[in-house]
């Protein structure tokens, strides 16, 4: 009865270890994801201002002739930024999928060792 007694300390105390771990994880996790969110807010509202300037070169184009060169160089540049930003935006989403991937993943891990520890505390 001490041995199982014994075992079972032994056991939760390592599922309880573990169990700290994947939330220690999940909280290192969920602030990287925080900080990618704030990184993808920036890059979001760059992009409504690169776009706003493209907005407003497009109609100095249209009302002066002879400015038109300059807003076509200023457009180009804008796109340029904006193709940088709407890929940096991609990049970010995908390493958001992925942390996200790895929270769910964990979380069901934990859920399971939860699990096996009621489990293992049904069976006593």
């Amino acid at each position: 009865m001490e041995r199982v007694k014994v075992m079972f300390e032994t056991k939760e105390g390592r599922l309880r270890d573990e169990h700290d771990a994947a939330h220690r994880q999940l909280a290192s996790v969920a602030a990287a994801r925080d900080v990618l969110e704030g990184q993808v807010e920036e890059l979001r509202g760059r992009c409504e201002e690169a776009a706003e300037q493209l907005d407003a070169a497009r109609r100095s184009a249209k009302a002066a002739g002879a400015a038109a060169a300059a807003a076509v160089a200023e457009r180009e540049e804008a796109r340029g930024e904006a193709a940088r930003a709407a890929a940096r935006a991609e990049e970010v989403e995908g390493e958001m999928r992925a942390l996200l991937a790895a929270v769910e993943a964990q979380k069901a891990a934990s859920a399971a060792k939860m699990r096996q520890l009621a489990t293992l505390l049904h069976d006593m």
